[in-house]
Parts: C-alpha cells; structure tokens; sequence
C-alpha cells in the first residue's frame, strides 16, 4: 500500500515508478517506511506501507 500525505492510493508498480520518477525531489518533504501499520489501515498481507509526505505549498 502506498499513502500520498496519508491518503490510500492504490496503483501498480509500474503506475508508482512513472510517479516518483514525475515529481521532483524537491517537492517532498519524506518518505515514511512503515514496517508495523496501525490497525487502522487494512491488513494487506504482511507487507508494509510507504507514505510520501509532499511539501506544502502556499
């Protein structure tokens, strides 16, 4: 599962590569692995849960 600021988004491999690759490094504030999700996110296998946290723009 990959979360866009904390939002569930759903896409392939070859969809998340096309948007990492999309935008620019300096629009991100950090990459979050996380290896034990919380219960509130739904148990998909036991893999974890990248979230990319982009910066705000004003």
């Amino acid at each position: 599962m990959v979360l866009i600021d904390d939002k569930p988004t759903y896409m392939s491999q070859t969809d998340l590569i096309n948007y990492l690759e999309s935008i620019s490094a300096s629009d991100i504030s950090k990459i979050e692995v996380i290896t034990t999700p919380p219960a509130k996110y739904e148990a998909e296998g036991n893999s974890g849960i990248i979230n990319i946290v982009k910066k705000n723009k004003k």
